[in-house]
């Protein structure tokens, strides 16, 4: 995977990483990096796949875990994968309506949501 990502040859690293998750393989950092660029080439049900596997590594009661979840919940709407999104949305919705909890400051929280009408509207 680094040597393919090395030569440039995305699509390859892409298909490496994917299999290798499938085998077991975590490494936090470059899953995300992957998700990224898959999400930006607009492979939504791939990336949602590096992002699921990121989850056993991230504390439940945290912002990461709740822009993570907001950012899956995003990618399975938009992969038309809805009752993945709904349950990726529902954590959000917690998170929002207990900020304290999941130490989210009101930028935070606004920062979350967005848009209201869009991000509302995908909930």
């Amino acid at each position: 995977m680094p040597l393919s990502l090395h030569l440039d040859h995305d699509a390859e690293a892409v298909r490496y990483t994917l299999k290798a998750i499938e085998l077991g393989y975590r490494e936090p950092r470059l899953m995300r990096g992957v998700g990224m660029r898959l999400t930006d080439e607009g492979r939504w049900a791939d990336a949602l796949v590096m992002y699921e596997a990121l989850l056993p590594n991230i504390e439940p009661k945290s912002g990461t875990f709740v822009a993570l979840r907001s950012e899956m919940g995003r990618l399975g709407y938009l992969a038309e994968r809805y009752d993945e999104a709904a349950d990726a949305f529902a954590d959000v919705l917690v998170a929002v309506a207990e900020p304290d909890e999941f130490g989210l400051s009101e930028e935070n929280v606004a920062d979350l949501l967005g848009d209201k009408t869009i991000t509302y509207g995908m909930f």
